[in-house]
């Protein structure tokens, strides 16, 4: 939670973020000032995790709050995964108990949390906008990965 502080020393290398988890109903503005901090001094953040309910996955759903979070992630560029797609008795399931495990739900299948993210995910699935910091190139096709990288042990990745 405190990527400002990471900010302040950043790690230097190439490919980096750094990540954060957010609980819509826990998490309010003071956490984003501090993302806006980290931002603000160049770093990259995920949102490797985020709920629309309090921190330990249950309580309540903070809808409000949630589309606060999500407007501020797409403002800035932040990719992020939400928690959970699971049909477990919590606030964050995406499932009512007993869904089916693959996909095709329908509303009446869905907590009130998979309805937000579904809603979401629907209208938000033109293109991204790019982030407000300055983008680093890809590497040349033909350049050497460095040793000890899982290119450099499993040859050249391809993604379709």
């Amino acid at each position: 939670q405190e990527v400002d502080e990471a900010a302040n020393d950043p790690v230097h290398g190439e490919n980096l973020a750094y990540a954060l988890h957010f609980y819509a109903a826990t998490h309010k503005q003071d956490l984003r000032n501090k993302v806006n901090t980290a931002l603000s001094r160049g770093v990259y953040i995920f949102a490797s995790e985020w709920g629309t309910c309090t921190a330990d996955g249950n309580g309540w759903v903070d809808a409000g709050e949630t589309r606060t979070w999500l407007d501020f992630l797409a403002q800035n560029g932040i990719s992020s995964a939400n928690w959970a797609l699971n049909d477990k008795a919590e606030a964050a399931s995406a499932l009512r108990l007993g869904s089916p495990q693959h996909g095709g739900w329908s509303s009446d299948q869905l907590t009130e949390s998979g309805r937000i993210v579904r809603q979401r995910l629907r209208a938000d699935s033109g293109p991204t906008p790019g982030p407000t910091t300055t983008s680093i190139p890809a590497p040349a096709p033909d350049a050497v990965a460095p040793a000890g990288s899982p290119v450099a042990a499993h040859g050249h990745l391809r993604v379709s």
